[in-house]
């Protein structure tokens, strides 16, 4: 077989290039080269294949998985559930608690911490063991297996009780299981009675604690609300503040209201003094028209308005004028007399306000000092009252706490309450037979692909051509089909024994036959990646026995003939001949050995395939001594060269890379290596292998033929034959 080797996958390049290191010591070396492309990520539709293909895997493993839970579930001894719902409200904040809002931000955030402890509550050892001890579960042969035992039955308990909280709600039910109905049911009822009787234990104590405490508080506090009033009496009396304040304020205010009323009256009889000073006797009467001076100015006018009658009639010198003239003058001088007693008014008037003004204002500042000493003795009296009915309403508060509290020991927990006692159950809950079936059915599923997956990683054989492509670092040029309609075979007991058992017959594809296709394509692929000189020598090979190369190198051949020109066939297998056979022909003695070895020439011994006028056929013939030797020397070398110069094409079938030496001699005379494998056939190591002795050997480009494809997985192979052109030989 050759070297072992082994896949390595270099993690520090940004593209998945293999290499292939030999585990035994050895110069390592590396298989695809530098300016070779790495194939495109692995399509979706190869996973689905890689399914179908193990899908026996998938659904044995579901079966396998589902029949065991099978036989679980219906072995498993049936059992009941009994359930007890319980309500848990938000607790009163009346009792013992300071006052909150209704609508409590933190509530929302407390309520799953609530709910949380107290079915861990419900869950612990203290009710369980008053459970067991009242329904006598430690003794009772259905729930201990027929034996007293206290610790096994504190064990079933916490094994078979379960607390479920119900989303979104206050509610929590107590699920109990156990293989008989009645007990339950009677379980999960006496753990929620239980459950209460200790809400309401904790809630009593709690407030009874309360309840002392508050007392002893109360006590203290009533010597403190005492001592406190005693020192106000006492400061109140000792600095006379018996209702002080409230005169010294009364008459505060009093003196401002009045100092303000004179300070605007003064303003007006300011306002007046000045106008008669400054604007003489005839602002008086404007000023102050008294009735006297309203009079006397209405005699003045009738006398004026009579002297003016008279003296334009009779003349100054009249008697009459002369009398008028005299009462006229009289009234002046009344006139002039009462504005002189009005603008004295004026001026005592002013005189009084400014003196009343000046009085407010010292009595005023008077009060204002006697209120500045007294509101310094207000502050001491007031910080002695502040705390003295500080402490009369906080003893008031704890006497109403204190009688709260003892009004709410005798009554029961109010927030905690049992929404539904738990009935007898008519029907087991366990097993849930259809769920386990359905859930064992689903993973045994997923199962199975993860599964079938695995074993398709490390499934050391090559089961694509994007495979072949990563590990050989060649293009895979042809898909050949597994499933092929026949003109000739030979059978298998014909074949030499050194065939791999799993070998396929040889074969020729008939010419109207779908698959021929495949080979057209492998021949119009060689033309594209040889456009400026195409190969006219081609060796046939394969990794081991049985891949298909002889059968890949008789209808290659015949594709080529199929455009009239000239192409040999040669048999270079010399350990293992067998293309005569796929026609008929005897095995002749004379034929490619004894033409390379100088034995013998080549006229006469080329066979015309039946039915191809353009293709020959050159047997094997016998073995010789040394064929590698003689398949190297310069003899074969010129046989080539002169079969070129009388046939377009020449294919050659060689046995396997990892058998003799035979094809690594031979690859160094061809232009062009086929390597056919056969999917789901060929280990990977064998292919590494029989690249990297190619490799070795100088070998020309290569290129990967994928046969004995299965008819389902063509589809994911479409692609190939579009890409396979853009793939340098190397």
């Amino acid at each position: 077989m050759g070297k072992n080797y082994e896949l390595l996958r270099n993690g520090d390049q940004k593209r998945d290039r293999l290499s292939y290191k030999r585990i035994r010591p050895a110069p390592q070396f590396e298989l695809v080269p530098e300016s070779a492309p790495v194939p495109d990520e692995v399509p979706i539709s190869a996973y689905f294949r890689v399914v179908w293909t193990r899908r026996w895997t998938v659904v044995g493993f579901a079966l396998l998985v589902t029949s065991l839970v099978g036989l679980v579930s219906f072995a498993t001894p049936p059992k009941y559930e009994g359930i007890a719902q319980i309500a848990i409200y938000r607790e009163n904040q009346g009792l013992l608690t300071v006052k909150q809002d209704a609508h409590d931000s933190s509530e929302d955030s407390d309520y799953t911490v609530t709910l949380d402890t107290q079915a861990k509550i419900i869950e612990g050892y203290e009710l369980a063991n008053q459970v067991i001890q009242k329904l006598g579960l430690d003794r009772n042969p259905d729930f201990v297996n027929g034996r007293a035992d206290y610790k096994a039955a504190v064990e079933r308990f916490h094994h078979n009780l379960s607390i479920v909280k119900v989303p979104h709600t206050r509610l929590l039910q107590i699920r109990f299981l156990s293989s008989k109905p009645e007990l339950a049911a009677d379980v999960a009822n006496a753990l929620a009675n239980a459950y209460i009787d200790h809400a309401f234990k904790v809630r009593y104590d709690t407030t009874m604690q309360a309840s002392k405490r508050l007392a002893d508080e109360l006590a203290d506090l009533r010597e403190a609300t005492n001592r406190s009033e005693a020192r106000l009496v006492a400061y109140q009396r000792s600095h006379g503040m018996v209702g002080a304040e409230q005169l010294i304020g009364t008459r505060l205010a009093d003196l401002n209201k009045d100092l303000t009323a004179v300070e605007v009256e003064k303003a007006q009889k300011e306002a007046e003094y000045n106008l008669v000073r400054s604007n003489g006797p005839d602002q008086v009467g404007r000023i102050d028209a008294s009735s006297l001076l309203e009079r006397l100015r209405a005699r003045e006018s009738e006398v004026r308005t009579e002297y003016a009658k008279v003296t334009s009639v009779m003349g100054p010198a009249n008697p009459q004028v002369i009398e008028l003239k005299e009462q006229l003058d009289e009234i002046h001088r009344s006139i002039a007399a009462e504005r002189d007693r009005m603008r004295r008014r004026i001026g005592n008037e002013y005189q009084a306000v400014i003196k009343r003004e000046n009085w407010l204002r010292r009595a005023l500042e008077n009060a204002k000092q006697e209120a500045t000493h007294q509101n310094q003795d207000a502050i001491e009296y007031n910080n002695l009252k502040r705390e003295a009915d500080t402490s009369q309403q906080l003893y008031v508060d704890l006497l109403q706490k204190l009688k709260e509290a003892e009004l709410a020991a005798g009554l029961r927990a109010d927030n905690v309450r049992i929404e539904g006692l738990a009935t007898v159950p008519t029907k087991p809950s366990r097993p849930n037979i259809p769920s386990n079936l359905a859930v064992a059915l689903f993973g045994g599923l997923v199962g199975g692909l993860v599964l079938a997956l695995v074993r398709d990683h490390l499934d050391g054989r090559v089961r694509t051509a994007q495979q072949a492509e990563i590990i050989s670092g060649a293009p895979a040029l042809a898909i050949i089909p597994k499933v092929l309609e026949l003109t000739g075979t030979v059978s298998k007991s014909t074949v030499s024994a050194r065939l791999a058992p799993s070998s396929l017959d040889v074969a020729i594809v008939k010419a109207d036959s779908p698959v021929i296709e495949s080979y057209r394509a492998l021949r119009s692929l060689l033309s594209l990646h040889f456009s400026d000189c195409s190969p006219r020598v081609l060796l046939v090979t394969s990794p081991l026995p049985g891949e298909g190369k002889t059968t890949t190198a008789i209808n290659a051949a015949m594709t080529f003939a199929q455009n009239g020109r000239r192409v040999l066939l040669i048999d270079a297998d010399l350990r293992n001949p067998s293309i005569h056979r796929a026609w008929g022909f005897d095995a002749p003695v004379e034929g490619f050995s004894t033409v390379a070895g100088g034995e013998s020439s080549l006229a006469g011994l080329l066979l015309l395939a039946p039915g191809k006028d353009n293709l020959f056929i050159l047997p094997a013939g016998t073995m010789p001594a040394d064929p590698a030797a003689m398949l190297g020397g310069e003899r074969m070398k010129q046989l080539l060269s002169n079969l070129k110069q009388e046939f377009a094409y020449i294919i050659i079938d060689s046995p396997p890379v990892l058998g003799p030496s035979d094809t690594l001699v031979l690859a160094a005379n061809a232009d062009a290596v086929l390597l056919v494998i056969r999917e789901s056939s060929t280990p990977k190591q064998a292919l590494a292998q029989s690249c990297a002795l190619l490799d070795k050997a100088k070998a020309p480009a290569l290129a990967i033929v994928v046969n004995a494809v299965d008819k389902s997985h063509l589809s994911d192979y479409h692609y190939y034959g579009q890409r396979a052109n853009s793939w340098p030989l190397r």
